[in-house]
């Protein structure tokens, strides 16, 4: 009788379906209307432990359903400016060209590099990764000169490497990831700054996975651009990423033989958008309203709760993690302690097991999303994050339990000591 009914409303729906779309349009129209749009979207939550965007708080989820304003009101010129301070404050800079492009990492990197690259330039681009890789690949779009120093997938490149690259190539700009999510690894930037200021050399740094979490002294440093992505370490809505600049990147802007060859990622119409010029904000672009609101909330959180507690916390929760993955037998794609990024763990997928299978039980079973692995380390790892609300203690276990399960049922896989995790 049930599955009469079932059947009989099953019908009843599609009848319905059905007829609402003769009424909204014609059957003559070339293009009917998708079903599918006729319905409330659909979602469930999940637990996003991959390598971003990661799980917003309440207060950020609240925030960005709040009502709109005008793109020019002052209210909204308030919020990115108290968005400009906290950036500063998470940036450690008092760079006043500090503002966000409305793009999202790679945006970022393309936003940074079509403002301080011409032509013929010589860039030198650490490359610990696939987005030290992607970051080649723009440079020679721009057409500069670009010399590429490697370093071992699951390592990071030494200071002496990066010096004698400095001395016999003397470029006009350094890149480093400071963390390349793509092999979770953790570049030293530890006297780079001061090599940079003794070959007459910028400083770039991509700060997309570390910005918050990890160390990063913008202006004690000497780095003369940063740039970091909404969606990661400062959970928010993906749609901004936030740049900053110092005094020698603006020399070089400002003395280029060329114009910028992008409206959009122009930095000085971005940053005098964003009043950061001392004049009136040009009317630039369209920003995302809803995904400022998000990261003025995001960034008031980690101001109330301190930047070092806020490191510490994702220091702590990534030596959780870490050691409960060596203590279930897996191993960790990055050898050295110091070299380990604390907000993206990489770990080897173990023989004979099929991550599709252990990804797809983890998502049906538990809602719960680890990243595999990509380019060069596809099928060889997968990716654990802990960026924002995530890094907790909490979120440590569940991943743990919930893994030591998924590898079991799927691919008979017994870690030696999980039952401490059943």
């Amino acid at each position: 009788m049930d599955s009469l009914s079932e059947k009989v409303e099953e019908e009843s729906t599609e009848k319905s379906t059905e007829e609402r779309i003769e009424k909204i349009v014609p059957p003559s129209t070339d293009v009917a209307v998708p079903a599918s749009l006729l319905r409330p979207i659909a979602t469930r939550p999940k637990f996003l432990m991959g390598t971003g965007p990661t799980n917003l708080s309440q207060r950020v989820s609240e925030a960005i359903c709040k009502p709109l304003m005008g793109l020019y009101m002052d209210e909204t010129h308030q919020i990115m400016d108290e968005i400009k301070d906290g950036l500063k404050y998470v940036f450690q800079t008092k760079n006043p060209v500090t503002f966000c492009a409305s793009c999202s990492g790679n945006g970022g990197i393309e936003a940074v590099l079509f403002n301080l690259i011409e032509e013929g330039d010589v860039v030198l681009f650490g490359v610990a990764g696939d987005f030290g890789r992607r970051a080649v690949h723009i440079g020679e779009l721009l057409g500069a000169d670009v010399r590429k120093l490697e370093a071992k997938l699951g390592t990071v490149l030494q200071y002496e490497q990066i010096r004698g690259y400095m001395e016999a190539h003397r470029p006009k700009i350094l890149y480093l990831v400071h963390g390349d999510s793509s092999t979770g690894v953790l570049q030293s930037l530890e006297g780079m700054g001061d090599l940079c200021r003794r070959y007459n050399c910028l400083l770039v740094v991509d700060a997309v996975s570390t910005a918050g979490a990890v160390k990063l002294l913008v202006d004690e440093w000497k780095i003369d651009a940063a740039f970091t992505a909404s969606q990661k370490v400062l959970g928010a809505p993906a749609g901004l990423a936030p740049i900053t600049l110092g005094p020698r990147a603006l020399q070089k802007i400002n003395s280029r033989k060329t114009p910028v060859k992008s409206y959009y990622w122009d930095a000085m119409l971005l940053s005098s958008k964003w009043g950061c010029q001392g004049e009136s904000r040009v009317k630039h672009h369209t920003v995302s309203l809803t995904v400022l609101y998000g990261l003025r909330e995001s960034l008031a959180e980690i101001c109330e709760q301190g930047l070092e507690s806020f490191r510490n916390r994702h220091s702590e929760n990534a030596q959780r993690l870490q050691k409960g993955l060596q203590t279930i037998g897996l191993e960790l794609f990055v050898e050295n302690p110091a070299d380990r990024l604390p907000t993206i763990t990489a770990v080897r997928i173990p023989y004979g097991v099929n991550w599709n299978k252990v990804s797809d039980y983890l998502l049906e079973r538990y809602s719960l999303e680890l990243s595999s692995g990509f380019g060069r380390t596809e099928d060889v790892i997968f990716r654990i994050g802990l960026l924002n609300s995530n890094a907790t203690y909490q979120k440590v276990d569940l991943v743990l339990r919930a893994l030591c399960e998924a590898l079991r049922v799927t691919c008979n896989y017994i870690p030696p000591t999980a039952a401490v995790y059943y």
